[in-house]
């Protein structure tokens, strides 16, 4: 039996099977006519309802990235050197948005930036990077 006969044959075997156990709605026959392959009814379902969920994640990240007491703030770093008998007390008067942040907010936030384990590890000499707000936009 030459090439062509026996995938004539193979194939109207798999054809007979899937009449027999009721697949035929489910196998799709590829363009050469050699082989089957068996679709899946649901996978457009399943591929739809990620896409949906993915979505929704990265719209509730995005939401959550604005806080509602900085609405009209913008937030931005800067980096200050330290001098002689500066504090972070100082650094928080200087810096700090009253209305967005209280003073100790601030501070923790700037120990948390800075790796600082006291609020009295700062030298004179070191830089700290600095969050501050802004209500203008800077490009």
């Amino acid at each position: 039996m030459n090439t062509a006969r026996r995938r004539q044959y193979i194939n109207r075997l798999k054809r007979e099977q899937a009449k027999k156990t009721g697949r035929r709605r489910n196998m799709q026959i590829s363009g050469r006519g050699t082989a089957v392959k068996e679709r899946h009814p649901y996978l457009f379902f399943i591929a739809a309802v990620c896409i949906v969920l993915i979505t929704a994640i990265m719209a509730g990240n995005r939401a959550k990235a604005v806080s509602p007491e900085a609405e009209g703030y913008y937030k931005y770093y800067t980096s200050v050197s330290v001098e002689y008998g500066d504090t972070l007390e100082q650094l928080a008067v200087r810096y700090n948005n009253r209305s967005i942040k209280s003073d100790s907010e601030y501070i923790s936030e700037v120990c948390m930036i800075n790796d600082l384990d006291d609020r009295d590890d700062i030298k004179s000499g070191c830089s700290l990077i600095l969050p501050y707000y802004s209500d203008t936009f800077i490009r």
